[in-house]
């Protein structure tokens, strides 16, 4: 095989393997992007639930007045638990707990949590009033929608066809006019005719005028060791 054909390789390769690294991190770009919105959007929830909660330690805010001035909430509760046994105090919405308390809801005396039930996302706090006993407020609300696939994947491809792109522009303008110049030299040297095609560039004009000198040089050199001889 042909040096050339590595050559020829390497003009394809380079460019792809650019673009290949230039797509996956415009894919590993576009799942920290989904993960920084899901992360925000979970803050929120724990910041909204949160700070009701601290309201009705301080106020007693009644839940379905809260709810009505927040909708995207499809449900709210308030609760108690002793052992397994969950009691509902206050609730508005269509949401309700089913079977024993998920771990999320027994850790909210703790602190904020947040889970996944049923496919929606639950947001329990503590609320822990100077007088009477302590319960716990949880909410549910749908997922954030995740945002759309198309314009990550358009730009992965788009790089990746534009290291395609570039891998046969390095063929055309450089692999094809060397290759043509081997060709043409080997034929010098056996005394043939330069070959069909001669494809030329500017980045190869030099080392073809070059290539042609020589071959030029070698013939006058042969006509004049034919002429001393005779």
């Amino acid at each position: 095989m042909s040096p050339l054909h590595g050559l020829r390789l390497n003009c394809l390769l380079a460019p792809l393997l650019a673009a290949t690294v230039g797509a996956m991190a415009v894919l590993l770009g576009a799942l920290w992007h989904r993960d920084d919105l899901a992360a925000v959007a979970e803050a929120a929830d724990r910041t909204a639930i949160n700070g009701l909660a601290q309201l009705s330690e301080q106020n007693g805010v009644v839940l379905a007045a809260w709810h009505a001035s927040h909708p995207a909430w499809l449900a709210l509760a308030r609760v108690s638990i002793q052992g397994e046994v969950v009691t509902i105090q206050e609730q508005t919405g269509p949401v309700t707990l089913r079977g024993g308390p998920p771990l999320g809801l027994l850790l909210a005396y703790q602190g904020v949590q947040a889970w996944n039930e049923r496919g929606l996302c639950a947001v329990a706090a503590p609320c822990l009033p100077h007088q009477g006993a302590a319960s716990i407020i949880v909410g549910w609300r749908e997922p954030a929608a995740d945002p759309p696939w198309w314009p990550w994947l358009a730009l992965a491809g788009g790089a990746l066809l534009l290291g395609g792109g570039c891998g046969v522009y390095l063929v055309t303008r450089v692999y094809l006019p060397v290759e043509w110049m081997e060709r043409a030299v080997a034929a010098a040297a056996a005394g043939e005719l330069e070959p069909p095609g001669g494809a030329d560039s500017p980045e190869t004009a030099s080392l073809r005028s070059s290539i042609a000198t020589l071959i030029s040089q070698r013939k006058h050199s042969d006509l004049a060791d034919a002429k001393s001889r005779h």
